[in-house]
């Protein structure tokens, strides 16, 4: 086996000039991150030194109201209206605010339902009554991740537009993870890894009998 050595680069730091500029612009979204953590033994000084703890808010509502009225003894009123839902807001990955790109932070209504009724029971005779039923539905379970911006977030990172113009959303930051760091775990995860999804529903019924 044939070693080659090599010559340190002056002053022990890489020139500018050698570093892909479009990882210079990823890598300048971990200018915040510094050490908070003692690797401990068995590991260099430089790996498994940053820990965060993602923050998961769940805000679980439930609620009903019931009205019955009877104007006379032929007719009964009855209305009644519920709700339920979660919201949720999470903090994922290095935890990054809202207003930075490379957040990857996600929130939605997982799910959140309304629903009405409106009943009206009228009685002609004892043997002839009238019952008329309305309910309406409304289903929201939208979750999103990642902050969409107005701009072309790819694009900022310096890639060129053939490469961007192929994605389907521009406006948010890409999703950016590394692996295979000899002794340490991924230091890197930034942006969304999905786009969310909306699957809302809404219903509307009319029973007479």
């Amino acid at each position: 086996m044939t070693k080659q050595a090599h010559d340190a680069f002056p002053g022990n730091r890489i020139p500018a000039g050698r570093i892909d500029p479009v990882a210079a612009n990823v890598l300048s979204y971990l200018s915040y991150v510094t050490p908070n953590v003692n690797p401990g033994p068995g590991y260099a000084p430089w790996s498994n030194n940053y820990a965060v703890d993602q923050v998961e808010n769940d805000l679980w509502t439930n609620t009903m109201v019931k009205i019955d009225y009877n104007p006379s003894d032929a007719n009964r009123l009855s209305f009644r209206w519920a709700k339920q839902g979660r919201f949720a807001t999470d903090f994922w990955n290095t935890c990054v605010p809202n207003a930075d790109p490379a957040n990857s932070n996600g929130s939605g209504n997982q799910p959140k339902t309304e629903t009405g009724t409106a009943q009206w029971t009228h009685v002609f005779k004892p043997n002839l009554l009238l019952n008329v039923n309305t309910s309406v539905m409304v289903y929201t379970n939208e979750s999103i991740e990642g902050t969409i911006f107005s701009g072309n977030e790819v694009a900022k990172l310096g890639f060129a537009a053939a490469f961007y113009n192929q994605i389907q959303s521009t406006n948010r930051f890409l999703n950016i993870s590394s692996n295979g760091l000899p002794g340490a775990n991924n230091f890197v995860d930034f942006g969304p890894n999905w786009l969310g999804f909306s699957g809302d529903r809404h219903a509307l019924d009319f029973l007479p009998r």
